[in-house]
C-alpha cells in the first residue's frame, strides 16, 4: 500500500468515525436518554458560566456525565466486525471519535459563552472554561478506561510477568493520576472565586495536557478480535464487553 492509498484509508476512517458518532448521537436525541444530554450540557457547559451562581454543586453531574458517555458508546461498533479493517485502523477510529467529541464540546462551550454574553448575562469565563475542561478530561478518561478494558490477552490474569506486568503497573499509576486530576477539576469548579480562578484553571490545563501522553501509551495495548453483540437487556444501550458470542472473529 503506497502513501496515497494510506492517505485515502485514513480519510475513510475519519469519515466513518464522524458518521457513526453522528448516528449514535441521533439515537440519543430521539429517545428518552436526551434527558441525560440536557442535564450534562446544563451542568458542565451552561450553569458554570453564570456569574450570579456563587458555588456549583457538581456532584450530581459527575454521575450524569459518566452515564451519558456510557450510553453514547465509547466502545465497540458493528463496523469493526464486518468491514476489512486492521487493528491500527480501529485504534485510529476510536481516537478520531474521541477527538470529535472533544472538539464538539469545546465549540459548544464557546457558543454558550458567546450567546450568554450577547444576551447581557454576566459571564464567569474562568469557571465555565474549567468546567468544560473537566468534561473534556472525562471524555478522554472514559475512552482510556475502555481501551484498557480491551487490552491484549497477554495482559490479562493475575500472575503477569515482564512487559505485561510493567504495563499493568503503569496503568495503575495512570488511573491514580486521572482520578486525582479529575477530582481536582471538579472541586476547583465548585469553589472557584475571582481571586483564584486563573490559577486553578492553569493547573487544570496542565493536567489535561498530560493525559494524551497516557492515552498514547494505553492505546497500543489494545486488541479487537473477538465478536461481541449489543446487549438487548441493557437499558443504556451499551455493548456487551465481556462475553464471546458464537465464536465469531472480527478485525484482522
Amino acid at each position: 500500500m503506497n502513501w496515497l492509498q494510506r492517505l485515502e484509508r485514513r480519510k475513510t476512517v475519519r469519515k466513518l468515525a464522524g458518521r457513526i458518532l453522528w448516528k449514535d448521537m441521533k439515537a440519543v436525541f430521539c429517545s428518552w436518554r436526551v434527558i441525560f444530554l440536557l442535564l450534562m450540557v446544563g451542568g458542565y457547559l451552561v450553569f458554570p458560566y453564570w456569574a450570579v451562581i456563587d458555588t456549583m454543586n457538581m456532584g450530581v453531574f459527575v454521575y450524569i456525565g459518566v452515564i451519558f458517555l456510557m450510553m453514547l458508546g465509547v466502545q465497540f461498533e458493528p463496523y469493526f466486525f464486518f468491514l476489512p479493517v486492521t487493528q491500527q485502523e480501529i485504534r485510529k477510529y476510536i481516537t478520531v471519535r474521541m477527538n470529535l467529541m472533544i472538539g464538539g464540546t469545546v465549540l459548544s462551550s464557546a457558543a454558550v459563552a458567546v450567546v450568554m454574553g450577547l444576551a447581557g448575562v454576566s459571564v464567569y469565563v474562568e469557571r465555565g472554561a474549567a468546567s468544560t475542561l473537566s468534561l473534556l478530561f472525562l471524555i478522554e478518561f472514559c475512552t482510556a478506561m475502555f481501551l484498557y478494558d480491551n487490552r491484549g490477552k497477554e495482559m490479562r490474569g493475575e500472575n503477569l510477568h515482564g512487559k505485561a506486568k510493567r504495563r499493568k503497573i503503569r496503568f495503575i499509576c495512570y488511573m491514580i493520576f486521572m482520578c486525582v486530576a479529575w477530582c481536582y477539576q471538579i472541586i476547583s469548579v465548585m469553589f472557584m472565586k475571582e481571586e483564584n480562578g486563573k490559577g486553578l484553571l492553569m493547573i487544570g490545563i496542565l493536567c489535561f495536557a498530560i493525559l494524551p501522553l497516557m492515552y498514547a501509551d494505553i492505546i497500543r495495548w489494545t486488541e479487537y478480535k473477538e465478536y461481541r453483540e449489543k446487549s438487548k437487556g441493557n437499558f443504556l444501550g451499551t455493548h456487551e464487553r465481556n462475553r464471546d458470542l458464537y465464536g465469531k472473529k472480527g478485525a484482522a
